[in-house]
């Protein structure tokens, strides 16, 4: 099975946009999936709320009706809950929002499923599954010419958080700058740091633009001048375990390149 997890705090919509990518992708270039549902704890997580702007009104009311509707190329989409999950028809592919250890025991019990993307409410939440399973992240980050990075797992945490921020305004929001000070933090405590000057450039080569780039660099300073920062919100107690085990994946060419168009169409 291949598993994407896409790094989320809270009800932030832009991992929402890429869940929605990346599983659009994956059924263009992967004919076998066919029948794709979005699972949910319950009903109300759905309804009206920002996961069903992707869908659309009409298409939102279709699958609370328990409908499939089309979704991309020849494949279909339906919505399930932790509650119908067990007695419907084993899908193709699961978009799992919220993720809590409950859904992910019902899905990794389907029978051949083949795709499992993941958007959990905190990867605190999940870490257990996330230290076990290894979930990819989708596209992969890539080192400017000129900068020497100390270790693979630096590059995968920025680009974890590069998933998870607003390319149009980086590091606008609260929860993204929180984000970003708890990463930066621990990847100085660890020993895994490089220049704020060359965190601008990284972040640049890797999409953001450059005001996104030069916010990301002023929060490097504030870390070196050692800001006190609380540990373990916004990404778990032990992410660095995650992001190395995620290099090693990458170094050994066992990680697919999921297209996600992060920063276009």
């Amino acid at each position: 099975m291949l598993r994407v997890l896409i790094p989320a705090y809270g009800p932030q919509e832009q991992p929402l946009r890429v869940a929605f990518r990346v599983i659009s992708n994956l059924v263009k270039s992967r004919p076998e999936i066919r029948d794709v549902v979005l699972l949910f704890y319950a009903k109300v997580n759905f309804e009206g709320r920002m996961v069903a702007k992707f869908i659309g009104s009409s298409k939102e009311k279709a699958l609370l009706a328990g409908q499939a509707v089309p979704f991309v190329e020849r494949a279909t989409v339906r919505l399930a809950t932790l509650r119908t999950i067990e007695k419907s028809v084993p899908p193709d592919a699961v978009v799992l929002f919220y993720a809590s250890y409950k859904l992910l025991d019902k899905v990794e019990a389907i029978d051949d499923l083949q795709t499992l993307v993941v958007v959990p409410w905190t990867i605190e939440r999940i870490e257990n599954w996330v230290l076990r399973r290894v979930p990819l992240l989708p596209g992969t980050p890539d080192t400017p010419k000129g900068l020497t990075i100390p270790s693979p797992e630096l590059g995968e945490a920025l680009w974890a958080l590069t998933i998870m921020v607003n390319p149009d305004a980086p590091l606008t929001l609260n929860s993204e700058v929180g984000a970003a000070l708890e990463l930066l933090d621990l990847l100085r405590s660890n020993g895994l740091w490089i220049k704020p000057a060359e965190f601008k450039k990284w972040a640049i080569h890797n999409g953001w633009s450059e005001g996104g780039g030069g916010h990301l660099a002023e929060l490097a300073k504030r870390v070196e001048k050692g800001e006190t920062v609380e540990r373990g919100v916004h990404w778990g107690s032990d992410p660095l375990t995650y992001f190395r085990a995620l290099a090693k994946v990458r170094a050994e060419g066992k990680a697919p390149d999921i297209n996600h168009h992060r920063w276009g169409a």
